[in-house]
């Protein structure tokens, strides 16, 4: 059976949801602050994969306006 997440946990699909939806600078910045999720191929690999989409498209979306 899953172990249960402790109270102040934030479950991993929370934090990857909120960074697919604009927040991919601030969970880089906070991986590398904290040093946490640096062994999770999916925060280590996923996160600066998500933030150079992000970067890329608000500057296409420069460019277009």
């Amino acid at each position: 059976a899953p172990r249960p997440l402790p109270p102040q946990a934030i479950p991993e699909r929370v934090l990857l949801s909120w960074a697919a939806a604009g927040g991919a600078l601030g969970g880089v910045l906070a991986i590398q602050l904290f040093r946490h999720k640096t062994l999770h191929r999916h925060f280590s690999v996923g996160m600066p994969v998500m933030l150079a989409v992000q970067l890329l498209l608000g500057a296409a979306v420069q460019l277009w306006l």
